[in-house]
């Protein structure tokens, strides 16, 4: 589940949170780092679900297997709307409701006529925009496709 928080004072600045970290951009970019084996870029330790501590800065990544699936639940509890970006995937809208998301959500989904969003050559960019108190459920198919301009 991915909560976003109103934003929270770290350090000084203002920073917006999913789960209790802010992401800080690491001096090594990502995909080097991975590609190299750099260690202490970043931790594969993004939490599943909120944290019940004070939120933090964090390049915590989620941990994911290529050609899976993942399930992310965008919880929405503010009174703004909420918009994410899921560049070069294909994801599935498997719910959406109002209020807290718990496990019995799962038994909501619906998993045979699901809404699917194709990753389409030449727009690689799909955005979620969670409305105020509602929860989006997603499968995301993580076959990333990466093309040379």
């Amino acid at each position: 589940m991915l909560e976003n928080k109103p934003l929270v004072t770290i350090n000084g600045k203002q920073r917006a949170t999913l789960n209790g970290i802010s992401y800080s951009p690491p001096s090594t970019p990502l995909r080097l780092a991975d590609q190299y084996n750099l260690k202490g870029v970043y931790t594969l330790d993004f939490p599943t679900k909120p944290l019940d501590e004070p939120p933090k800065l964090g390049t915590s990544l989620m941990n994911a297997s290529y050609k899976g699936f993942m399930e992310i639940i965008f919880q929405n509890n503010g009174t703004n709307v909420q918009t994410y970006h899921l560049d070069g995937h294909a994801f599935f809208v498997v719910g959406m409701n109002y209020g807290e998301w718990t496990e019995e959500s799962r038994g909501t989904y619906n998993k045979w006529d699901a809404v699917i969003v194709i990753f389409i050559k030449g727009n690689r960019e799909h955005t979620i925009q969670n409305l105020m108190e509602r929860k989006i459920e997603v499968i995301l198919n993580l076959v990333i496709n990466f093309t040379s301009a």
